[in-house]
């Protein structure tokens, strides 16, 4: 009966180990969102309201345009 005690104990480490690699990768993400620079920031937060038209560069079409 302790064989299967001493056996089953390596389950509990489970929960142990993914809360490690959960709070590692959540404090990379958060050390590099912290070390980014101004321009790239702003750049990151507008690109959910970005729809392609400001760059005078860009060479594609948008979609209402006349051909």
């Amino acid at each position: 009966m302790f064989q299967r005690i001493i056996h089953h104990d390596w389950a509990a480490l489970i929960p142990i180990i993914s809360f490690i690699i959960t709070a590692g990768v959540f404090i990379a993400v958060s050390i590099r969102a912290i070390r980014l620079r101004k321009p790239e920031r702003d750049h990151l937060a507008n690109i959910p309201l970005d729809d392609g038209t400001t760059d005078p560069d860009s060479k594609s079409q948008t979609p209402n345009s006349a051909p």
